[in-house]
């Protein structure tokens, strides 16, 4: 087994995670493993025992928050099962486990957190590498944990890098034909940057919501409350675990929570990267109003 720590949790894992902080052999919190899955007949109801398949690649469970096995039906390589595990396998661990997981980029700068939110392909990642560049930290990239159990919002770290699609690598890195690409996908580049500095979980401030679309501004703009409810179910990850009723309602008291401790917003954008400068200071003025 390695040992990894991944969202204030200590992971034993039979697979290799890249980039995640590896610790020292100890009692793990969670474990993942190869090994037999059966996946019961009929409609699984219980969120504390989830199934499922990739494909006919392999089978999975997910079972009370501390264990996820993999059972390999076919010839894949370790890098495409680890990409599923890295992302909506341990987002519906964590979800086990309380956390309102969000598909967002972190970075952490004075003490507290910023997340942008957004769907593949959008830009949280871009965003992330040039707040890093300009003076914050890497928290996680893709997969953003929000503990809404105390008197605010608290994150955690998880994996120190930044997937960046070819043109932004480019643009914002002068090194990028030094940079390694992500697996077998040419138009992607991998910028790794250190593990967060502190064991402490950041309180969450700020979050950003991305539009899909770009417009012929770049703006934040306040959002109401039904809109702001869509937007977060949208970008919940583990979706399919949110969906059972047994879930269903805290997922909401979640969400009510979450506007009462963040500030949330939605960022709208020019197609230009030029404007990530911009960006930066919309951010941070809102940071510090």
């Amino acid at each position: 087994m390695k040992h990894y720590q991944l969202f204030n949790l200590h992971f034993a894992s039979e697979l290799e995670i890249p980039w995640a902080a590896k610790v020292a052999e100890a009692a793990p919190d969670v474990t993942i493993e190869y090994g037999p899955v059966a996946i019961p007949d009929g409609i699984n109801d219980d969120p504390n025992h989830l199934y499922g398949r990739f494909f006919d690649a392999f089978r999975f469970s997910i079972d009370v928050g501390s264990r996820i096995r993999i059972e390999v039906l076919k010839n894949i390589s370790e890098h495409a099962i680890i990409q599923v595990v890295q992302g909506e396998l341990i987002s519906a661990l964590l979800r086990q486990r309380g956390l309102l997981v969000l598909h967002a980029c972190c970075v952490v700068g004075d003490e507290s957190a910023i997340g942008f939110v957004g769907g593949s392909g959008w830009g949280k990642s871009t965003l992330a590498e040039y707040f890093c560049q300009n003076g914050y930290e890497l928290l996680t990239d893709d997969v953003l944990a929000v503990d809404l159990n105390g008197n605010d919002a608290r994150v955690f770290a998880a994996y120190p890098e930044v997937r960046l699609r070819s043109e932004a690598a480019e643009y914002l890195r002068s090194d990028y034909n030094m940079l390694p690409q992500e697996g077998e996908n040419v138009g992607r580049r991998i910028s790794n940057r250190p593990t967060f500095s502190s064991n402490a979980a950041p309180r969450l401030s700020t979050l950003c919501i991305l539009e899909e679309n770009y417009r012929d501004s770049t703006k934040l703009s306040k959002m109401k409350g039904r809109e702001l409810l869509i937007e977060i179910v949208r970008h919940t990850r583990s979706s399919n675990l949110v969906r059972l009723p047994a879930l269903l309602q805290e997922h909401l008291r979640q969400i009510e929570r979450l506007g009462q401790h963040v500030t949330i917003r939605r960022l709208e954008r020019k197609r230009s990267l030029n404007d990530l400068s911009k960006i930066l200071d919309l951010v941070e003025g809102l940071t510090a109003s």
